[in-house]
């Protein structure tokens, strides 16, 4: 088994020697997964394994959501968001030593 876990905030802060600025929001992004995996012996030489995986990310970033492509004069973006997603994965394999 195996269980990962990542919780990440960064900020930027710009500085101008001529004019005061405030801080540009935070970048945030939360990971977590959990797998889990159970091995069987199928006689002297082959193995069967079931594996189950399941991820989640969330992500926030001021520079790709909520952009569209119009929102900024004469900038072309294209519309684009962070990367969020939920994710099970479940698979076998089967193997042989020769």
């Amino acid at each position: 088994m195996d269980l990962t876990s990542s919780d990440v905030e960064s900020q930027i802060t710009v500085t101008n020697a001529a004019a005061s600025t405030r801080p540009l929001p935070p970048l945030e992004t939360d990971m977590s997964s959990a797998s889990a995996w159970l091995g069987v012996g199928i006689g002297e030489t082959t193995r069967l394994r079931f594996s189950l995986e399941l991820s989640e990310l969330d992500s926030s970033d001021f520079g790709l959501d909520d952009v569209l492509p119009d929102t900024l004069a004469n900038v072309l973006t294209l519309g684009e968001t962070a990367a969020n997603y939920d994710q099970l994965l479940l698979w076998a394999s089967l193997t042989t030593k020769f």
